[in-house]
């Protein structure tokens, strides 16, 4: 859900600043944007209409959307847009533009970081199965290797490979992963 909200906000974002070109305030451009996104995004855009609209104030509004949603780039989104509504004036274009690209290059990077972690795990699997098949076709083909492997000396060997590998492939996944950035502010 978040690979897929994050994909959709630069998309919202060039919405937004096209509508401020012709004229709508920030709040009407993110909403009617919003609207147009569906699914979670129309519910945030229903939030952003009621909240404003029975006095709550955008900011207060904003702030019920970052909770509620809990998602470090939306966060980033919302805070960056209730700055520039409340400093309004004609940069708020510009700093919508600045975040669409900004966004756009965090899904860029997220892309190419998924594309080398899928390598990397199948490297992993591949250096997990290796030793063990190898393993396997030796006491297959040869009754010595066989015979070295069921005494105590080659169950310990064994053994040691076992943990080994699994401690080595957990520690990969470990470090494979990407670290999630916190929200703004919090």
């Amino acid at each position: 859900l978040r690979h897929e909200r994050l994909g959709r906000w630069p998309h919202i974002l060039t919405q937004v600043r096209s509508s401020l070109s012709g004229g709508s305030t920030l709040v009407d451009a993110l909403v009617d944007a919003l609207d147009r996104a569906g699914g979670d995004f129309a519910t945030m855009a229903g939030t952003i209409r009621t909240g404003t609209t029975f006095g709550d104030g955008f900011s207060a509004t904003v702030e019920r959307i970052r909770s509620e949603v809990d998602d470090p780039t939306t966060d980033r989104i919302f805070v960056t847009l209730d700055v520039a509504h409340a400093s309004g004036g004609t940069r708020v274009g510009a700093i919508v533009g600045i975040l669409a690209r900004s966004v756009a290059d965090e899904i860029r990077v997220q892309r190419a970081h998924d594309a080398a972690m899928t390598e990397q795990r199948l490297t992993v699997n591949v250096a997990l199965v290796a030793p063990w098949v190898m393993l396997l076709l030796m006491v297959m083909t040869n009754p010595q290797a066989a015979a070295s492997f069921t005494e105590p000396q080659g169950v310990v060997v064994i053994c040691a490979g076992g943990v080994a590998t699994g401690a080595g492939w957990l520690l990969a996944m470990r470090t494979a992963r990407l670290s999630q950035p916190s929200g703004v502010f919090r």
